[in-house]
């Protein structure tokens, strides 16, 4: 999520003091990848002022440890990046939930220093280099409700 050329991140309390992350979730059955990814936002951050505007092309394949793929019935997830614009003040923002308890607004530069997992940091500066060489600016802003 974008807002003045900084990406948000939310902190997972769960895993950590300094476990960072992208907002993120899942997809319901028949839902479209876009309107999962506007609900998910919502969900996580108590607003709905965001506008989509680009998919990254940027991915993240994964399997989950043996346990896990016990208990949740499968064995590992596809991660799609999106960029979103955030068009609220940061008032607006209201994590939901007990995993989640601070917002962190970083510089694409600064972003890939954020993640602690080497995957993940991997992805992160996949992005941040996506990011400087796109114009985001250049996307339409359509509202996406």
């Amino acid at each position: 999520m974008l807002k003045r050329n900084k990406v948000l991140l939310v902190h997972n309390q769960t895993h950590g003091p300094n476990f960072w992350k992208f907002p993120q979730g899942g997809i319901k059955n028949r839902e479209s990848e876009k309107n999962a990814v506007l609900r998910e936002l919502e969900e996580e951050l108590g607003t709905d002022k965001f506008r989509l505007l680009h998919k990254s092309s940027v991915s993240h394949r994964y399997q989950w440890p043996l346990k896990i793929q016990k208990e949740k019935g499968f064995i590992g997830q596809i991660v799609s990046y999106w960029y979103v614009k955030f068009m609220g003040k940061n008032s607006d923002l209201n994590l939901s939930g007990d995993l989640l308890d601070r917002l962190l607004w970083v510089s694409p530069v600064k972003l890939p220093s954020m993640f602690e997992l080497p995957d993940l940091k991997e992805k992160a500066e996949e992005i941040a280099k996506e990011m400087l060489s796109l114009n985001l600016s250049h996307f339409p802003t359509k509202r996406n409700k």
